[in-house]
């Protein structure tokens, strides 16, 4: 956790010049599954990109027992740096899995959609495929979400 928060100070530091684009996100509702990784887990992603819409992504999610961190490339649509504004993006990386003691690495594939109400605040639609190679704690390590919360735009 203390790694994150650095990560994450530093991010905020070196983006704030280039349009950072801060995402905070809570799931609000969960896609089939195709193994055991169930329930509704809480998530904070940091974004950040540059003008042309291509960027970083960090994201943390959990519940009581299992733990999933990516990084990610991302590319959101370009749009004005102030007001109302409609983004997709898409994203893909690297993720890691944590489950009962047992760890893997695995992919995180996402799309979703950015729309800001005003020049800072606005919502985020995210869809979530992540998938690690084997088991964690004899589960199938996949998961797909649908993820809705409040994005915050520096």
């Amino acid at each position: 956790m203390r790694r994150l928060a650095c990560t994450t100070i530093v991010l905020l530091l070196v983006a704030a010049p280039v349009r950072a684009q801060l995402v905070f996100v809570d799931v609000v509702a969960t896609l089939a599954h195709d193994g055991d990784l169930t329930g509704k887990p809480a998530a904070l992603a940091f974004g950040a990109t540059a003008k042309a819409g291509a960027g970083v992504e960090l994201r943390s999610s959990w519940t009581s027992d299992r733990q999933i961190v990516s990084a990610s490339f991302v590319q959101v649509a370009p749009g004005a740096k102030r007001g109302k504004t409609l983004q997709p993006y898409g994203a893909f990386g690297v993720a890691w899995l944590r489950q009962s003691g047992n760890e893997r690495f695995g992919v995180n594939l996402a799309g979703g959609l950015l729309a800001f109400f005003t020049g800072h605040v606005g919502a985020a639609l995210d869809v979530r495929y992540v998938r690690a190679s084997g088991t964690l704690a004899d589960l199938t390590a996949l998961q797909r979400t649908i993820a809705g919360g409040l994005a915050v735009r520096f």
